[in-house]
């Protein structure tokens, strides 16, 4: 049995990964975070059936991200 089977891999949307892109204070929370609080992010967008519901959950993300890491500092 390989050394890394217990490793999760997290397939973040494309969309999520898009918005992440354009804000980097974004991307460092996101980044920063556990795993779980990041899949809950990932499951909110991922089980929206419309493409534009996948992009407007990830612009929401980014702000909800931009806001949490706003009172962090």
């Amino acid at each position: 049995m390989p050394a890394n089977s217990n490793t999760k891999t997290i397939e973040v949307p494309v969309e999520l990964l898009n918005a992440l892109k354009k804000s980097s204070v974004a991307k460092n929370y996101f980044d920063a975070i556990p795993a779980s609080h990041k899949q809950e992010y990932i499951k909110w967008i991922a089980e929206a059936k419309k493409e534009d519901t996948r992009k407007s959950r990830a612009a929401k993300s980014i702000i909800m991200m931009e806001a949490k890491a706003a009172t962090k500092t």
